[in-house]
């Protein structure tokens, strides 16, 4: 998935809606972090961490 596709799918989000990531197997949830210090992030890479 590219960024660009990302914001896509966000189109149809109110800004203010809380993000959670769901893992399906299993039902557990995990808020996720947006970034990293590696040299490639923001232009290579938007690393999305539980």
């Amino acid at each position: 998935m590219k960024v660009k596709d990302l914001l896509e799918e966000l189109k149809g989000y109110d800004a203010n809606a809380e993000v959670v990531v769901v893992d399906w197997s299993n039902g557990s949830t995990f808020e996720p972090t947006i970034g990293s210090d590696d040299e490639d992030e923001g232009s290579a890479y938007c690393r999305i961490g539980i």
